[in-house]
């Protein structure tokens, strides 16, 4: 019988320790523009991201997959994070887990941006690995825009 991907991912994240407790604070020596490191394997995804984001005054860093977005989220330390979920090399799940077992990058928030699974699995998922919100595609622009400023906010209702 086959397992699915919710369960899959449950017992894949099963005995993780805790995330590590954190404050969200503007890192010293920030530009006023808050950073937001998209991750997303999808060049057309990248830049519509990028430009929408850019146009509301953020500062936007991209990379185009996992490991590319652990080395550019550890060497950056942006504000928020937009996660795609599947891509190569390594899921979005994964490196959501990854950015939180890193002190580095352990207290940025990760929005989950993907067209995979639905809107409940997604949330489940993405709280299993300790993402901070979701957003299905395809988006409307105000949503991934509010949901960025909820999350640099320090408010837990980007979900």
């Amino acid at each position: 019988m086959p397992v699915s991907l919710l369960e899959h991912y449950r017992e894949h994240f099963r005995g993780l320790p805790p995330l590590p407790a954190g404050t969200r604070q503007r890192h010293p020596g920030r530009s006023a523009a808050p950073t937001v490191l998209i991750i997303d394997d999808d060049p057309d995804v990248r830049e519509l991201v990028t430009a929408q984001l850019s146009a509301e005054g953020y500062t936007v860093l991209t990379a185009d997959d996992g490991p590319s977005g652990l080395k550019a989220a550890q060497a950056a330390r942006p504000d928020v994070i937009v996660l795609d979920v599947r891509m190569p090399k390594m899921t979005g799940f994964d490196v959501c887990v990854r950015l939180r077992q890193d002190r580095s990058t352990a207290d940025v928030p990760v929005l989950i941006l993907s067209a995979y699974a639905t809107a409940a699995d997604l949330k489940v998922l993405g709280h299993t690995v300790g993402a901070d919100g979701y957003l299905l595609k395809p988006y409307l622009r105000d949503d991934l825009v509010d949901r960025i400023r909820t999350l640099l906010a320090g408010a837990p209702s980007a979900r």
